[in-house]
């Protein structure tokens, strides 16, 4: 399949610049663009024809012509405004970890993302805010969840009432399926993955592209095989990294909440002995 892309690109006479302006991928030493990726993506059943669609979008986001995506060039192409939810989807496409997404990454992953059911992007939010990945939400997380989403405005909302809405069972946690079902009832709820599905569809390929992969996906994206290429170590490292700095911003948001519900019962007693202390020195006088 390598030799049949190269001798194609022969074929037309094309060099590495006309690569580029032609947009037809080619088996070459830059980062991300090896034989380990033209076999990633038949790993996927992705044509010449499938693989050049993605590339022409991977050349259309690398506004830098660097050979990588970074999430300045991500979110310029989206034309989507950087939040703490952006950011994170980028990092679930940023195996790496380095900030930046060479063809292998970008490809691979932007097919994952493009060929996912709505109850699939929910169950990947879900992983995102379960910190602990015990397979609940608990309040804390609830809290980091509605602040990645819509910002310290977020935070105005009442979280019980978001929590009793959630949490059918009562039980003061919200279990994957719960999250699931809502995600489903409430779309609003996670509308900037929605979004951003929708917008990959329409610039890399089509709406009609990824719904024939789609429905080519489903027979064959839980093999093994699959499975791997979404799996690597480094991947599940950066993934832990992450989880850990959350918790530890989640911690340190408690310690503060903690602090500043520990000094409003001293604030009223002083004011209100304050009172004491005035309505005393009245009766004095009198």
């Amino acid at each position: 399949h390598s030799s049949s892309i190269n001798s194609n690109l022969s074929s037309m006479g094309c060099c590495c610049c006309c690569c580029r302006s032609s947009k037809v991928f080619v088996v070459s030493e830059k980062p991300g663009q090896g034989p380990d990726c033209l076999e990633a993506l038949r790993t996927l059943h992705l044509s010449d024809e499938d693989i050049n669609k993605i590339y022409a979008g991977f050349l259309e986001f690398d506004i830098s012509g660097d050979g990588t995506v970074d999430l300045v060039e991500f979110l310029t192409i989206l034309n989507i405004e950087e939040t703490p939810i952006t950011r994170e989807i980028f990092d679930e496409l940023d195996n790496s970890g380095d900030h930046s997404m060479t063809f292998k990454e970008f490809a691979l992953n932007i097919w994952h993302y493009c060929v996912k059911d709505k109850k699939a992007i929910a169950q990947m939010a879900f992983d995102i805010f379960d910190i602990n990945d015990n397979g609940t939400l608990s309040d804390q997380e609830l809290r980091q969840m509605v602040s990645e989403i819509y910002g310290k405005k977020g935070m105005s909302h009442d979280l019980k009432t978001i929590m009793k809405k959630l949490d059918k069972n009562k039980d003061n946690q919200i279990s994957r399926s719960e999250f699931v079902n809502a995600a489903h009832q409430f779309p609003a709820l996670l509308f900037p993955a929605f979004h951003m599905q929708t917008t990959f569809q329409q610039r890399i390929g089509g709406e009609a592209f990824w719904k024939d992969k789609c429905l080519q996906a489903s027979t064959f994206i839980d093999s093994p095989e699959v499975q791997a290429l979404f799996a690597s170590k480094k991947t599940v490292q950066k993934r832990t990294e992450l989880r850990r700095k959350k918790a530890a911003a989640i911690e340190k948001s408690d310690r503060s909440s903690n602090r500043s519900s520990n000094k409003e019962p001293s604030s009223r007693e002083e004011e209100r002995s304050s009172k004491r202390q005035s309505k005393s020195r009245k009766q004095s006088k009198k």
